[in-house]
This record gives structure tokens, sequence and C-alpha cells, in this order.
């Protein structure tokens, strides 16, 4: 029999705030609607807004060799790739430290860990050994600095054309 080979995570943290309010709320809306009202909107929207913070709000972040890990409600799991992310950077604010970690593709995500800087340490680390092993992002941009520019996909309307103009 094979055995299948578990990784571990380089490091894990906790979400930043154990106390979810939202879902606290949405479940006393559920109870109200069930209980005291018998109203089935409000079982209905208890029950939607309960499952969207349930879905939505991290539990756990996780740092594999090649990935961050963010555990959401039981069934949600994402998996950032480290060949995705260009960036990560701390933010400071007066309530607390955020790190945001920003991809390739423009999108970025924003994680609460408990110890924001010691995850940031290890993040980067991670990332680091990543693209010296694989091959980072300076890379990449050669590639496509080399690619012929093309037309840009947007250009600005006529003024003919622009309902400003119209009058």
């Amino acid at each position: 029999m094979q055995q299948q080979e578990q990784y571990q995570p380089i490091h894990a943290d906790r979400h930043g705030s154990s106390f979810n309010l939202t879902l606290v709320i949405a479940l006393v809306v559920l109870a109200m609607g069930i209980v005291i009202a018998q109203d089935p909107l409000m079982v209905a929207v208890g029950l939607a807004v309960a499952a969207f913070s349930w879905l939505t709000t991290p539990g756990q972040y996780m740092l594999y060799p090649d990935r961050l890990v963010i555990a959401y409600g039981k069934p949600r799991i994402r998996h950032v790739l480290f060949q995705d992310i260009s960036e990560v950077q701390m933010l400071k604010f007066a309530f607390g430290s955020r790190l945001l970690v920003r991809l390739h593709k423009g999108s970025r995500i924003l994680i609460q860990p408990r110890d924001a800087e010691e995850f940031e340490s290890r993040f980067q680390g991670a990332l680091e050994s990543y693209m010296q092993q694989y091959g980072g992002p300076q890379e990449q941009q050669q590639e496509q600095q080399q690619q012929p520019q093309g037309e840009p996909p947007y250009q600005q309307p006529d003024d003919q054309d622009n309902w400003r103009s119209r009058e």
C-alpha cells in the first residue's frame, strides 16, 4: 500500500479576530425569525447572511513552500500560488496590521493574521526561496517586454458618440 505524502505548512496563523460578529448577528436574526416572528423572510435573510459570513471570513492562513492557503468556513479553502504573487506588503493601521498580497493579474488579497510581523517575515522568506528556485517576476517581466506592443484595448470615443455632448 502506497502512503500519500503529507505536506506540512512552513508557518500557520489564525485570523486576527476570533469573534465573527456578523455571523452572530445573522444567527440572532435567524432565531428571531423562527421563534418570535415566525417570518420566513427573516429566516431566509438570517440563513443567507450566516452562510455568506461563514464562507467569506478567513479562519486560518497557512504557508507552504509554493503557496498561501486561506481556510474559510469548512468547505471553502483558497490556494494562492506563489507564481501568481507579485508583491507582499505590510499595512499598518491604528486598529492593527494587515498584509496586502498583490497578484500579477492586478487583484489584491488583504489578510489579517494574528502576528502580522512574524507571518510577513515567514511569507517573504518562503516567497524569496520559491522565486530563487523556480524563477522570479523579473524573468516574466523581461518576456513581456520582448513581446510587441499592440493597440490599446480601449480608445476614447469620438465627441459625436459621447453621450455627454448630446443636449
